[in-house]
Parts: C-alpha cells; sequence; structure tokens
C-alpha cells in the first residue's frame, strides 16, 4: 500500500509530462518600429526580436507597430529574451536582469489609415513563469500601478521567459492589411525594463472535445509513438 501515493503522485504529474500542444499557431513578426520614450537605443534584430541599449532609465515605455494581413487573431505572445550584451544576460536591464512590465496595451488600424487606430482588450494572461506577487494578469489589469510581470525567483532567473495575453474577441482585416501598435509600460522604477523582447501574433488551432478528451488522445498518441520507436529496437529471437 505505501506504493500508492507515488503511483497516485506520478499520474497526477502526467499532465506536466505531457503537456497538451499549443492552444495557438504563432506568426513572428518584425516590428516596422520601435520607440523608447525615455530615448534608449532600439535595434530590430534579425530574428525579429528588439535589443535595447544606451540610456537605462529608471522607467520606460516602448511602442512597437507590426503590419501584418492576419485575421482572426486570438493572442499575443511577448518573449523576454537572455543576451550578453545586457546586465547578468537580462532579459532586463537591472544589474541582476529582472524586469517589470507593468501594463501591455494593444491597438489596431488599417494599415493605410493608422490614425482610425481602436484599442483591443485582453481577457486573461499566462506566463511560463511568474514572480511572487508580480503575476502576469497584473500586465492587463487596466492599471500601471498595480505590480506587473516579473520573472525572479528560486534558480537561475537569467532565462528566457514567455508571456501569452488572450484578446477577448479576435483581430484583424479580411480584406485589407493591419498596423497593430503595442506598447510596454515599465513604471515600476530602478531600471525594471525590458532588455530584448520579441512578439508574436497567434490564431486560435482548430480543437474539439473537452480538454480532459483532447489530453488522453495526445497522451495516446505519444504513447503509441514510444511503442513503435521501442519496437523498432528489440531483438527478434528466431
Amino acid at each position: 500500500t505505501c506504493a500508492l501515493p507515488i503511483f497516485a503522485e506520478l499520474e497526477a504529474n502526467l499532465p506536466n509530462r505531457f503537456p497538451l500542444p499549443d492552444e495557438f499557431t504563432w506568426t513572428l513578426l518584425k516590428p516596422a518600429t520601435v520607440k523608447s520614450a525615455a530615448g534608449a537605443v532600439t535595434e530590430i534584430q534579425p530574428d525579429a526580436s528588439v535589443l535595447i541599449s544606451g540610456t537605462n532609465p529608471e522607467t520606460d515605455s516602448y511602442e512597437i507597430q507590426l503590419d501584418s494581413d492576419l485575421k482572426d487573431v486570438a493572442a499575443l505572445r511577448l518573449e523576454a529574451l537572455i543576451d550578453d550584451k545586457l546586465p547578468s544576460k537580462g532579459p532586463g536591464r537591472t544589474p541582476h536582469g529582472n524586469f517589470v512590465l507593468s501594463e501591455i496595451t494593444a491597438s489596431i488600424a488599417p494599415a493605410d489609415a493608422a490614425a482610425d487606430a481602436k484599442p483591443l482588450k485582453f481577457t486573461h494572461a499566462t506566463a511560463d513563469f511568474s514572480q511572487e506577487k508580480f503575476d502576469v494578469a497584473q500586465a492587463i489589469d487596466g492599471n500601471a500601478k498595480t505590480g506587473g510581470w516579473a520573472i525572479h525567483g528560486p534558480g537561475n532567473g537569467n532565462v528566457n521567459r514567455t508571456a501569452t495575453f488572450v484578446l477577448a474577441q479576435p483581430a484583424g482585416f479580411a480584406d485589407k492589411p493591419a498596423r497593430w501598435t503595442i506598447k510596454l509600460e515599465q513604471q515600476h522604477g530602478m531600471q525594471h525594463t525590458l532588455g530584448k523582447f520579441r512578439i508574436s501574433l497567434g490564431r486560435r488551432n482548430a480543437t474539439s472535445g473537452s480538454e480532459e478528451e483532447r489530453r488522453k488522445k495526445h497522451f495516446d498518441q505519444k504513447f503509441q509513438a514510444w511503442l513503435n520507436d521501442t519496437q523498432k529496437s528489440l531483438v527478434r529471437w528466431e
């Protein structure tokens, strides 16, 4: 009987061992423009990331403009990226590499009528890690003074991190390209600003069935693939 709790623990951890495929299909977009309100240098990299250098202000706000012909965009992904050029490799610009994303906002307009931009609403946010008391949900609560998303915690905090922000309604135009404007507010102070980041737009994947049904199907597929590989390596005795 002493083994039963172990099996229960292993079974409970199966969703982590076999996570569902990403809910979204992501399209990486190279920014058209990036501006720092505090005058930092913004360098768009070949991989569509943005590296920040130059003046290192206490607070800052970045405005990123992206052009895209995608329609039915359901989410935005923000990657905070490490780089050897950043303090402690970043991904933030503090000496220890942390940052606080106070608030993220987005708007969309026809690419040929940028003045007609309409604000978009995020309904929820997730991240692969959030610092205690700095949950990623605080970055979409409409208040840049209520903390925000930060990433330091146990272990090495100087690693790539990802946050996903889901829109209330799909966005994009069926017959024309769009100009997206993303603003990253970083008002925590003490140089807690992003040093390198990248933005993608996501369209929701077609799914059917409940999460439990989809998870079981995904697990069965993974198990069958493992079984097939294992059978190929078995030695057949005649």
